[in-house]
């Protein structure tokens, strides 16, 4: 599984989490290691670079 792939099962892990009904102290700690999670992902994905392209400015 690649890391973008990762990275939106748990951005709908959050989403789905937030209806779930888990009581206050484990919501905040499951969230809190949710979102540390998506970080460290989102941290370690590759940069992309862009290349400046002129085509889009030739009439």
């Amino acid at each position: 599984m690649s890391k973008r792939q990762l990275l939106c099962l748990f951005g709908i892990w959050v989403t789905v989490f937030l209806f779930l009904g888990v009581p206050s102290l484990w919501h905040k700690i499951i969230a809190s290691v949710s979102g540390l999670l998506i970080i460290l992902i989102s941290y370690n994905l590759p940069h992309e670079k862009r290349e400046n392209n002129n085509d889009s400015l030739n009439i």
